[in-house]
């Protein structure tokens, strides 16, 4: 798995990095592995990075004071993720756990590294507030698709959009990123095979 060169076609995805952009871009991602179910954020925690994810899947998620957990989001390979509120926040602890659902390989970046990188080179800047802009429109899209969209269609849209998560996820935390108990999302996937 070379995943220096992943992260290098992922940059050049949407912007056009120089050999020089890239090669100073390299040095400040560090290359960390985290088996099934290990935790690579804990509520609380101090969030100063967020997760390149070369190979893999994580679950990212709040549990309530009754020990409920409620899944914000999933990632899986070429995505990022990290507990946004707290790592642009300082003075805010992490309110969400990151958890591998698999054996996960990831490429870490410090906060204070990255943004040392976007005065360096324009080019990345503009490349991650795409990035965020993309997040900003998949999330908004989802609270509608909660608010508005029946069970049934919130599963069809979700196994549309993200064949591959539905695979990798446990029910119960499918279910919950769906907006639907582990019960109902039985049903609607019943529904679908008969």
């Amino acid at each position: 798995m070379n995943t220096k060169a992943q992260l290098i076609e992922h940059f050049r995805k949407d912007h056009n990095l120089t050999t020089s952009d890239i090669d100073k871009i390299l040095p400040f991602f560090k290359y960390r592995t985290f088996e099934k179910k290990e935790l690579i954020i804990k509520e609380n925690d101090q969030v100063i990075s967020q997760f390149y994810i070369v190979k893999g899947a994580i679950a990212a998620y709040q549990t309530d004071l009754k020990g409920k957990q409620h899944t914000i989001q999933f990632a899986i390979d070429d995505w990022w993720i990290s507990d946004y509120n707290a790592y642009y926040n300082d003075h805010i602890r992490a309110t969400l756990t990151l958890k591998a659902l698999e054996k996960t390989h990831v490429l870490e970046i410090k906060r204070t590294d990255l943004e040392n990188l976007f005065i360096q080179i324009p080019a990345l800047d503009s490349n991650f507030r795409k990035r965020y802009e993309k997040a900003f429109t998949k999330l908004q899209q989802r609270v509608l698709s909660n608010l508005i969209k029946t069970p049934f269609e919130r599963y069809q849209s979700f196994v549309k959009e993200y064949p591959k998560i539905e695979q990798k996820a446990p029910n119960y935390q499918l279910a919950s990123f769906l907006g639907m108990t582990p019960e109902t999302l039985s049903r609607v996937r019943k529904k679908i095979i008969s």
